[in-house]
């Protein structure tokens, strides 16, 4: 009991250090201090995804003032280029953090937040490129827990013991910050979409301090200070965090502004040039996605392709015949719609027709002095539901 008792009051007195140390700094020092970190040990593709790793960190401890934890994703295309190092720094650094490879259920994140009776877990999952992988049994479950608890409130329901009922469903919390890493995991797009990614390289040239926690026990004291001093920031900063209201890009909206958000209400408490960092971490992020959806690397389904596909056969077009909107298509881009398309054939009017349907876009005929015309599609019709994804416009 003396030993717990010891063990208490040194703990009280090094959180009470820790808030005295990050009172007389400057607001922006502890999350100056996490970024110098992850520089010595870890080798990133720009410099800004150790601001993001920063962020991160310091938004583990301020969930429950925060309305969103984005999904970090930690990438890379090759083995050996410090994910799983990464991971562990976060391991040390985070607010209570569970690092694991996999979870055995769906139901295990619910169930470990009731019983930390706190939801503000940290969630450190190695190796997603095969164990996140959509394909495999109860992967969709847990991706779907992963998906809902990045806001308050979302729960899942999990069958608990019941002295009279056997088992019975109850409603368990899934908010919990979640980091992610791989190489190069196929993650889906509803995934993708609440994550924000960094990617790392090797350290090819050794630029990197050596991660050795089993014989430098000077690491570990260091991580735990640092880890000490996070917790004061956000000990001391929580209802400042919660209150203010940065300003984002006009860019930065829907399902992006649901990403940044908490990141710049951190920004903006901290000062210094951390909200100029998290605003260019957004404008690049935006810029990114405009990117991949010029380039068609988003796996966009093939509804959204032909959308994507008529936009340019139509160019300044009123309406089009729909054998001649066919034929250009076949010619426009053969692997979707011509002989070299998965199909083996080119699409027909028919195939047309019922790829277009769902979205309300329906052939019309027109009368030419009294005689019929071929059916044909409007420019104004696709352009409504083009314009509404984000697509280019027919104009």
């Amino acid at each position: 009991m003396l030993t717990t008792e010891l063990d208490a009051d040194a703990l009280l007195i090094e959180r009470q250090d820790a808030l005295a140390a990050v009172a007389a700094m400057p607001d922006d020092g502890v999350l100056n201090d996490t970024r110098a970190w992850f520089a010595r040990f870890i080798v990133t593709r720009k410099p800004s995804d150790l601001d993001v790793l920063s962020l991160w960190t310091l938004h583990t401890y301020l969930l429950q003032v925060l309305p969103v934890s984005p999904r970090l994703v930690v990438d890379s295309i090759m083995p050996g280029s410090g994910k799983t190092t990464t991971l562990e720094h976060l391991d040390h650094l985070c607010h209570a953090p569970t690092l694991a490879s996999a979870f055995g259920s769906a139901a295990m994140i619910p169930r470990m937040i009731d019983a930390a009776g706190d939801a503000s877990l940290s969630l450190l999952i190695d190796e997603v490129d095969r164990t996140l992988d959509p394909s495999k049994d109860g992967v969709g479950d847990l991706l779907a827990v992963i998906n809902s608890g990045y806001k308050p409130g979302a729960t899942r329901p999990v069958l608990v013991p019941d002295k009279k009922e056997g088992w019975k469903a109850a409603p368990m919390d899934t908010y919990a910050a979640i980091a992610m890493a791989g190489n190069s995991p196929k993650l889906p797009d509803d995934t993708k979409s609440r994550s924000i990614p960094i990617f790392l390289l090797p350290d090819i040239d050794g630029s990197a301090d050596e991660t050795d926690w089993v014989s430098d026990d000077t690491l570990a004291k260091q991580a735990a200070a640092l880890h000490a001093k996070l917790e004061a920031w956000a000990t001391i900063h929580a209802e400042q965090v919660q209150a203010t209201r940065p300003v984002l890009p006009t860019r930065c909206r829907n399902r992006a502004k649901e990403r940044w958000v908490s990141f710049a209400k951190i920004a903006a408490v901290a000062g210094g040039q951390w909200p100029d960092k998290v605003n260019d971490l957004i404008e690049a992020d935006l810029d990114r996605e405009e990117a991949e959806r010029a380039d068609g690397i988003n796996g966009l389904p093939q509804t959204v392709k032909l959308l994507r596909d008529l936009v340019t056969v139509f160019g300044e077009r009123e309406s089009m015949p729909t054998t001649e909107i066919v034929a250009k298509l076949a010619a426009y881009n053969s692997e979707e719609w011509g002989l070299a398309s998965p199909y083996g054939k080119p699409i027909t009017r028919q195939r047309l027709a019922k790829m277009m349907s769902p979205l309300g876009i329906h052939s019309v005929r027109s009368y030419d002095n009294g005689a019929k015309t071929p059916r044909s599609y409007l420019r104004a019709d696709i352009a409504k539901v083009a314009d509404s994804l984000h697509l280019p416009t027919l104009t």
